[in-house]
């Protein structure tokens, strides 16, 4: 058993700022050389430090010093390391190399707010309850529109989406809608982006049809050593006498048969 809970290790790891602006790499083929990570790395230009750490043949540990770098490289999601796609996620304790996380960026609009909300302080409060804000777009940044506001939220996909909420303005209340860009579909059962519970291959319902196209399966061979099979010594041998005695009796027969189309042949001949 862990000495810790899950919210204390949080706690530990907001606390600790060494950890507060990591990165998950996944390369889907996996990477050929660490040489040319680095140098695609150099040629991304972030503005602060930045330390990398392999994982594995398909993950790295991204560790940056800017959390400018850190928002940059989350939102982007995908990068290029020569050719191989790179997909960027947040690494939380619980991250595993077998599972996607669920947790990711998306962006998000807000139609109609009130006029005294379009200001990135206010938006990050109002939109906390959906998520973990990261940045707004650059015409909020600008103040140069007031038809809607879109944050980016780290939101978990795994979990209900809420499509409208109520925002307290102190004497009345108003209904917010919620518009989500790009959500990114997930399956809660073999934990991967990309495609949702009904079209998952493992466990959902397109498994269950093809297995019925597919009809029964063959019959399991049982193994070699539960076969019965009969020892040598057991079988019924005849002996040498006897099957050479067959032998020349089915010689025999087969020369006295063609003795007897030849006369046949000559009797027709004659005819």
């Amino acid at each position: 058993m862990s000495p810790f809970t899950p919210a204390e290790t949080s706690r530990y790891v907001m606390a600790n700022p060494s950890w507060k602006h990591v990165l998950v790499g996944r390369f889907p083929l996996g990477y050929s050389s660490w040489h040319d990570i680095v140098a695609a790395f150099t040629s991304f230009r972030l503005v602060g430090q930045y330390e990398l750490y392999g994982l594995c043949h398909r993950h790295i540990i991204i560790r940056l010093s800017d959390s400018c770098d850190y928002v940059t490289m989350l939102i982007r999601g995908l990068w290029m390391v020569r050719g191989a796609p790179l997909h960027v996620f947040k690494w939380t304790p619980g991250f595993k190399t077998t599972e996607d996380p669920s947790v990711v960026p998306v962006w998000v609009t807000f139609p109609k707010l009130p006029l005294h909300m379009y200001h990135r302080d206010m938006l990050f409060v109002v939109t906390s309850r959906l998520g973990t804000p990261l940045t707004v777009d650059a015409p909020m940044a600008r103040r140069d529109r007031c038809s809607h506001a879109r944050v980016c939220i780290e939101l978990d996909v795994s979990q209900p989406l809420v499509d409208r909420f109520l925002i307290d303005l102190g004497d009345a209340r108003v209904e917010q809608r919620v518009i989500y860009e790009r959500l990114p579909r997930y399956c809660t059962s073999c934990r991967t982006l990309g495609h949702a519970v009904v079209d998952c291959r493992r466990s959902g319902p397109s498994r269950v049809a093809m297995e019925a196209r597919r009809g029964p399966r063959p019959a399991v061979v049982p193994p070699i050593e539960e076969r019965i099979v009969t020892p040598i010594e057991e079988r019924i041998v005849p002996p040498i006498e006897e099957r050479d005695a067959t032998a020349a009796e089915m010689t025999g027969r087969r020369r006295r048969r063609r003795m007897r189309r030849r006369r046949q042949g000559r009797v027709d001949g004659m005819g």
